[in-house]
């Protein structure tokens, strides 16, 4: 991987020879497995945390090239070259866009309240929780305010006279979508440390207690001590 900086933009060229290896080796499992790549039908994605980043030469699968993409959707979830996962959020709420018309639909005709409740959480909150512990943490406040509003939305169509967001969370008994979303990846977490034999359990540092988080704080403590004639009168050179 080479940065390059030019102004207050940064550069990333990635390495062609690992993204043209990968992609040979994929070829070549795939003609073991009487199987025969499409380069037409394929593309190849990037991930950086710089704003641009750039292949010097084209990947190619059997002399034809392949194209680059920002996005891929992977069991479910939407992943752009940032992993800011802004994308994911703006299609979560696109396909509930049809169920927030039904749900409306449902209130014109005089569907009971908890009905409606059932049926948001149903079709519409399903889809917005979808796979949180692997998106959630990295999405912007942005995109987190955006979900905030869209469930707002909802439970404003099914209590209209109700003008405060706190009052129909209270009255509809569920919680703010962000504090969902932030326990079902605690959740998913502590499962994951609690279980050994979990493909990701490895990658879930230890936890410490705070009793240790805090002797490990005055243990690496560093106190400056002055030497001046002042300080030596003084009480504070006695105390430490």
């Amino acid at each position: 991987m080479v940065t390059e900086k030019q102004g207050r933009q940064q550069t990333i060229r990635i390495n062609n020879n690992l993204m043209q290896n990968a992609a040979d080796i994929a070829a070549s499992w795939s003609d073991e497995n009487k199987q025969r790549m499409n380069a037409s039908k394929s593309q190849y994605m990037t991930f950086s945390l710089q704003l641009n980043n750039s292949i010097s030469n084209p990947v190619t699968i059997n002399g034809d090239p392949v194209n680059q993409t920002s996005t891929a959707k992977l069991l479910g979830v939407q992943l752009d070259s940032h992993l800011t996962f802004s994308e994911h959020v703006n299609s979560a709420i696109c396909k509930t866009r049809s169920a927030v018309h039904g749900l409306l639909t449902l209130k014109r005709h005089g569907v009971k309240e908890n009905s409606l409740i059932k049926f948001y959480q149903a079709r519409i909150l399903s889809i917005l929780s979808y796979a949180a512990p692997g998106w959630y943490t990295y999405t912007s406040q942005l995109s987190k305010d955006a979900l905030e509003r869209h469930q707002s939305l909802c439970l404003r169509i099914i209590y209209p006279c109700i003008n405060s967001y706190t009052e129909r969370l209270a009255k509809a008994n569920i919680t703010r979508i962000n504090e969902l979303l932030s326990a079902k990846c605690i959740h998913y977490a502590t499962k994951v440390a609690n279980t050994p034999s979990h493909r990701l359990n490895h990658l879930i540092p230890p936890q410490q207690s705070q009793v240790a988080k805090h002797s490990k704080r005055l243990t690496d403590r560093r106190v400056l001590r002055p030497r001046t004639s002042l300080y030596s009168k003084s009480l504070f050179s006695v105390l430490t």
